[in-house]
C-alpha cells in the first residue's frame, strides 16, 4: 500500500486525538490501523503509539507499531530493545530472548542486558544459562534486587555458595532505589526461609512489602477508575462480532 499523504496523516492524527479525548477505543484502534496500513511516516512517534495500543489490549497493533518504530529507526539497537520489551510483556519470550541475544551486550546497558537474558532463559527452562546471565547482572550491579530475586527463587540458598554473596551485597542493596531494595528484601526472605529461619524470613518479606507499598500505595478510587476505563467502549454486542475492528484485525493477523 502506498504511503499516506501528509494531508491523510494529519486527518488520521486529528481523528486519533479526538478518539482519545472521548475515550473511544474502537475509533482509536481504527485510526491506528489505518495509519499502519498506509505506512504513515510517524518516525519515533510509533513507539508511543505501540505503548498506547498495548495498554488498550490491542497486542497485534502494538506489535505492528513497534515494527514501524524499528523500521523508522533503521533497526537501531535501542529501538530493537523496545521491541524486546514488548515481546516479553506479551509473552513471546523465546522471540524476545533470541532478539536480545543478537543485540550488542551494552543494549540498553550491560547489567540490564544480562538480567533480561537471564529471566527469559529461566522461563525457557535454560537454567544454567539463566544463572550465568543473572550472576553477570549482580556482578555488574552489586545488590540489584530484581536480579537477586530471580536468582534466589531458582536456587536453594541453604546450600548454594551464592548465599554468601547475597548477604555480602546487603550494603550495596541498601543504596538501591526503594523498589529494587524491596526485591532484594524478598530475596533475603527466601534466603532465611531456605535456612528454616521463619522469623527473619517474615521480617525481610514484610520490609520488602512495606517498601513497595510506599512506592505504589493502593487507591480504591484509582482502581475503580482504571477498571471503568478498561471496560469503556465495549458492549455485549461488540464482543466476537465479525465486523468490529478488533475482529477484523484478528483476521488480518491470522
Amino acid at each position: 500500500m502506498p504511503s499516506l499523504a501528509n494531508t491523510s496523516i494529519s486527518h488520521y492524527a486529528a481523528a486519533l486525538k479526538a478518539a482519545l479525548a472521548r475515550r473511544d477505543r474502537e475509533d482509536t484502534s481504527r485510526c491506528v490501523c489505518a495509519m499502519l496500513d498506509g505506512d504513515a511516516a510517524l518516525g519515533p512517534q510509533w513507539k508511543a503509539i505501540s505503548q498506547l495500543m498495548q495498554v488498550s489490549g490491542e497486542a497485534t497493533l502494538a506489535h505492528r507499531a513497534i515494527d514501524a518504530f524499528v523500521a523508522a529507526s533503521g533497526n537501531a539497537p535501542g529501538a530493537l530493545y523496545a521491541k524486546v520489551v514488548l515481546l516479553t510483556q506479551t509473552g513471546q519470550l523465546r522471540a524476545a530472548h533470541d532478539l536480545l541475544a543478537s543485540l550488542p551486550a551494552d543494549t540498553p546497558d550491560p547489567a540490564s542486558h544480562a538480567y533480561v537474558l537471564g529471566n527469559t532463559a529461566m522461563t525457557l527452562g535454560r537454567r544454567d544459562a539463566a544463572r550465568a546471565h543473572l550472576e553477570t547482572a549482580v556482578t555488574l550491579r552489586p545488590g540489584w534486587g530484581p536480579a537477586w530475586l530471580s536468582l534466589a527463587t531458582s536456587i536453594d540458598l541453604a546450600k548454594d555458595p551464592l548465599a554468601a554473596r547475597l548477604i555480602a551485597d546487603g550494603p550495596a542493596a541498601e543504596r538501591q532505589h526503594p523498589g529494587d531494595l524491596a526485591r532484594y528484601c524478598y530475596a533475603l526472605g527466601k534466603y532465611h526461609s531456605d535456612r528454616r529461619d521463619p522469623a527473619n524470613s517474615f521480617a525481610a518479606f514484610a520490609r520488602g512489602a512495606a517498601l513497595l507499598r510506599s512506592e505504589m500505595p493502593y487507591s480504591r478510587a484509582g482502581n475503580t477508575a482504571n477498571a471503568e476505563q478498561a471496560m469503556h467502549g465495549f458492549t455485549e454486542a461488540m464482543i466476537g462480532a465479525p465486523d468490529t475492528p478488533r475482529a477484523a484485525m484478528r483476521g488480518r493477523s491470522s
